[in-house]
């Protein structure tokens, strides 16, 4: 019998992972080498489910499942539970040599004294110009810790703390990140989200005001329903801005570098110029697609400057190296509008 309606679907093509940012949690229960896992099961194969570690990922695994989501890759190193703060700091080092792929560090449990440290290594792992122009290769890491001081205060940009009174026994910092893995590369507030597993705090308005002045997270109660708050950096910044501008970064590298190696000549003219250019657009609009770049009318709130090639000097023409596109955003930030500039700076050749 001939049919009136026929729907077949096929599964001809594979599905493409999504674009994630990969976890490190840091235990000092023991030492253990660096470690990708890509299940919880086979995580806590080696790491108890009783042991800091594995509680930590317990939490991660079971907020991102809340989200509706799976981490592809959850990475762990162990150091010894006697290690110094520059024992912690100079493993993250030696580990960036050979591994440097994953960006948020967790500390499955940390001393405040420790917090300090990691969140001035965080910092530090964000470059200057200066920094990029000497060949030095880029990779932002994120600290999401937590403390159990309510009057804990650090200024750092790449570090976001979170107070929970109960430290010792739940991980409120681990779950907020496998809350929020999901999402990326969407920027998306990392305020008003609830947590699985995860008690909200006691604490009194005079206590919450001191924390959230001094731009630490926390988990609340407030009209029946229990969320974190505020979604922000020990800098006050706001966490998907921060995220956000790696994205731009690691968007447009990836853009330009293909242009390059797909590309058999690209040309030293108003051409090839055109070309490097419009790597970086492409770049910028992704960013407004996801949300990260603040879109108005369905216009993406950015300006890019692309040089021509009759104001390139003769040192450049011979070095090879492309005048800086400059370029100009307004990024999203939830509520409110964040300006940012960037450069990009290329050099074809290396000098002779």
């Amino acid at each position: 019998m001939v049919q009136d309606i026929v729907v077949h679907v096929g599964l001809d093509t594979k599905i493409t992972p999504r674009e994630s940012l990969v976890p490190l949690i840091l235990t000092l229960e023991g030492e253990k080498s660096y470690k990708e896992y890509t299940s919880l099961d086979a995580l806590l194969t080696d790491y108890a489910v009783a042991t800091a570690a594995g509680k930590a990922a317990q939490a991660l695994y079971a907020n991102a499942e809340l989200s509706g989501s799976v981490p592809e890759t959850v990475a762990v190193l162990g150091l010894a539970s006697s290690a110094t703060n520059d024992d912690i700091t100079d493993a993250l080092d030696t580990l960036r040599d050979s591994h440097d792929d994953w960006y948020y560090l967790i500390p499955a449990a940390a001393t405040d004294a420790q917090i300090t440290a990691l969140a001035a290594w965080a910092a530090a792992t964000v470059l200057s110009r200066q920094d990029l122009a000497a060949g030095q290769k880029e990779a932002e890491k994120l600290l999401v810790a937590q403390t159990a001081t309510k009057t804990l205060a650090l200024t750092d940009a790449q570090a976001v703390i979170c107070y929970n009174p109960d430290a010792a026994n739940s991980f409120m910092h681990a779950a907020w990140v496998g809350r929020m893995l999901g999402y990326y590369p969407q920027a998306v507030t990392w305020k008003w989200k609830d947590l699985s597993g995860i008690a909200a705090v006691d604490v009194d308005a005079t206590a919450l005001g001191t924390i959230l002045a001094n731009h630490v997270n926390t988990y609340v109660n407030n009209h029946k329903r229990n969320y974190m708050r505020d979604g922000v950096c020990a800098d006050g910044e706001f966490i998907d801005v921060v995220i956000g501008r790696w994205q731009i970064k690691q968007a447009m590298r990836a853009a330009v570098t293909n242009i390059m190696v797909d590309t058999d000549d690209v040309p030293y003219d108003d051409t090839g110029l055109a070309m490097v250019a419009a790597a970086v657009i492409s770049a910028l609009n992704s960013a407004a697609e996801n949300g990260i770049i603040r879109t108005i009318d369905n216009r993406p709130q950015f300006t890019v400057t692309v040089p021509r090639y009759v104001d390139t000097t003769e040192a450049q023409i011979a070095q090879r190296v492309m005048p800086d596109i400059v370029w100009h955003a307004t990024l999203r930030g939830g509520v409110h509008g964040v300006n940012v500039t960037g450069t990009l700076s290329i050099r074809l050749a290396e000098e002779g």
